[in-house]
């Protein structure tokens, strides 16, 4: 009978330190799995602004893009129209060849008070003059408009200039922020990786987890300020139309010199075949 009593004891003793030693192990487990929770929940929330991040990055590389393509194309415009004006002014510094020839030639009859023959034709002193005077007006005319031409010729070529530099700035920037784009998917990649371990392995290596978690935080956060500082440059777009407004400012210069070039064709060929001085003086 004391055999079994002592027994008993045992027994019940052996019982209860295997309830004490398991409601130990289960609140050592009730803590880590607490802290898997906060540890997806970090993971989370991260993963939550690497996808604003991402959105944003596409939205302003869209926007470089375009950027892109209207300062190549303004350039473009810019050189075209450079070289068309390029050509106008050597034709109206011919014009005004044409005019100091011609003024040339009528110089030594300025002087005469008497009518003089020109290529057959009888011309009086004041015929002569009124034809210099008008010779004069017209040099006038081509000369400004000479002048108006290559302020325009200039203006075209610095804005070309000026595309090219920011289309290249802008091409920079975008492939910095395509080398961003791909570093925020492997930090994603890498943060989806560890949500999974911390799901997978429930409470355990919890610690472990997060470290490496802490240590992404860091990685992500420098790479997020480096996002918001790229995106706060001033509009990509704004250079690109000022670009445009310089090229119809051109335009209209260009439109109201087509109307002048024309009158001072129409006077210089009338005055043309009356100064061609080609007959013995």
């Amino acid at each position: 009978m004391k055999i079994l009593t002592g027994l008993a004891v045992v027994v019940a003793l052996g019982i209860g330190a295997i309830l004490v030693s398991t409601n130990g192990c289960g609140a050592v487990g009730d803590r880590a799995s607490v802290v898997g929770d906060k540890v997806r929940n970090h993971i989370d929330e991260m993963l939550g602004e690497m996808n604003v991040a991402l959105k944003s990055v596409e939205r302003k590389m869209a926007g470089l893009d375009e950027a892109i393509k209207k300062h190549r194309m303004a350039k473009i415009t810019a050189e075209v129209k450079q070289e068309r004006i390029t050509e106008e002014v050597t034709v109206v510094d011919a014009k005004i060849k044409d005019c100091d020839n011609s003024l040339r030639k009528l110089r030594p009859f300025l002087e005469s008070t008497e009518n003089v023959s020109i290529a057959g034709n009888i011309y009086s002193p004041q015929d002569i003059r009124t034809t210099t005077q008008s010779l004069l007006k017209t040099r006038k005319l081509l000369v400004k408009q000479s002048e108006s031409l290559k302020e325009a010729e200039t203006s075209l070529g610095q804005t070309a200039k000026r595309c090219a530099t920011k289309q290249v700035q802008l091409q920079s920037e975008y492939d910095e922020l395509d080398t961003t784009l791909v570093e925020i998917n492997a930090k994603k990649l890498a943060l989806d990786t560890q949500r999974e371990a911390a799901l997978l392995l429930g409470g355990e290596d919890s610690d472990t987890i997060s470290g490496e978690v802490a240590s992404l935080k860091k990685e992500v956060n420098g790479l997020l300020d480096g996002i918001n500082t790229r995106l706060r440059y001033e509009d990509e777009m704004a250079s690109a139309i000022a670009a445009e407004e310089s090229i119809r400012n051109t335009d209209s210069l260009l439109d109201s010199l087509v109307d002048v070039g024309a009158e001072v064709d129409a006077v210089l060929t009338t005055e043309t075949e009356t100064t061609s001085l080609d007959s013995e003086e």
